[in-house]
């Protein structure tokens, strides 16, 4: 077999199942067993795909219950509110987080 034969057969192995993977994010045919009524045909998508994202960026507003709006601007603010950057005292600042 020549090299663009395998990749012709590897294009429709890879593409073929598509169709079906993307119809299972769509509707999941579902019918609720309790009424017997049908899910309208609605996207159900997942979002709680990346959770990590609402983990508070520093420990001053994690430690005050994510409150990281009322206090006052820092590095950190572009995570809470993107405003605060105006008020900034700094011309540039630097932040770094370990988990």
């Amino acid at each position: 077999m020549t090299r663009s034969t395998v990749r012709a057969i590897l294009a429709t192995a890879l593409l073929l199942p598509a169709p079906f993977l993307v119809r299972g994010q769509i509707s999941s045919g579902c019918t609720n067993a309790i009424s017997g009524q049908e899910c309208d045909d609605q996207i159900n998508t997942i979002t709680t795909a990346v959770p990590f994202l609402m983990i508070s960026p520093d420990s001053r507003a994690g430690g005050m219950g994510d409150a990281g709006v009322a206090v006052s601007p820092d590095a950190n603010a572009i995570h809470w509110n993107p405003a605060k950057l105006a008020f900034s005292e700094m011309e540039g600042e630097f932040s770094m987080s370990y988990s």
